[in-house]
């Protein structure tokens, strides 16, 4: 028995066999016991709402007739000329979930709530210890020092890719998001080592109380009773840089993974 998504498959860019639900599909209908497509098409979690909102990308997604109606809502996320007409960070209660794209102004949002007094961690301690690895590798020995090494590392990083036979857009993606979440934390931290130490404390895994803020790619697999979905000129989905058609898929993808994390209501903040 084989259960999958394949309209969830975001993780092309790590490897993942985009195709591997359809190509296994297709050979055991080759093979003598065939093989029986059973489709599990129903969601039971997704409110009626939402389930309309994916529908405009993928089809075959349905809500069960017990699901909560749902709601779908747009919010100003910087106001005209930078001022907010209504701050959306009041409505953000605690398990409400904010997505992103790229994980930087995930950085800057929760700087914001913590400056709020307002409880935040951002879902992947491993993103998070692979920024400090970076500073590591760096060896920094000030904040000014570290910003100037990560903008010569981050050129020699992008050269190294783009003189591969085959050049990555997603991982000079990753590499540009890297240096712009540390970039956030030097505008915060006035030392290498609280900078280390406000990375461990924000970036965390752990299920318990406060605001959840995610990438999309962290989020596959969660769930929250509303949800912030961060669209906004720095953070826009596809991504600019997806220009084959396998990474298209992958953003259409993404898109369909971040409407069905919300239950109740989902907020797109533009």
């Amino acid at each position: 028995v084989l259960c999958g998504d394949p309209r969830q498959a975001i993780y092309g860019f790590a490897g993942a066999d985009c195709e591997s639900m359809r190509r296994m599909e297709l050979e055991l209908k080759d093979s003598p016991e065939g093989c029986l497509h059973l489709p599990l098409t129903v969601t039971r979690r997704c409110g009626k709402a939402i389930v309309k909102e994916a529908n405009r990308w993928v089809l075959d997604f349905n809500a069960h007739e017990g699901n909560p109606e749902g709601r779908v809502t747009t919010r100003n996320f910087s106001g005209t000329n930078g001022q907010p007409l209504f701050d959306w960070r009041m409505e953000v209660e605690n398990q409400n979930m904010i997505l992103c794209r790229v994980n930087a102004p995930l950085v800057s949002e929760c700087f914001k709530f913590l400056r709020m007094g307002r409880k935040a961690t951002i879902q992947g301690r491993d993103i998070g210890q692979g920024l400090i690895s970076t500073v590591n590798k760096l060896k920094p020995e000030s904040i000014g020092d570290l910003i100037t090494k990560l903008d010569t590392w981050e050129e020699e990083q992008v050269k190294k890719e783009n003189r591969r036979k085959n050049p990555s857009d997603t991982r000079i993606q990753a590499i540009t998001d890297r240096v712009d979440c540390l970039k956030c934390f030097t505008e915060e931290c006035s030392t290498v080592e609280d900078l280390t130490k406000k990375i461990e404390q924000i970036f965390s895994d752990e299920q318990g109380e406060g605001i959840k803020l995610s990438s999309i790619h962290k989020a596959k697999g969660l769930e929250s009773s509303r949800v912030f979905l961060l669209r906004t000129k720095d953070a826009p989905i596809p991504h600019p840089m997806a220009r084959t058609a396998w990474a298209q898929e992958q953003e259409t993808n993404l898109l369909y993974v971040a409407i069905t994390r919300a239950i109740d209501e989902l907020v797109y903040l533009v």
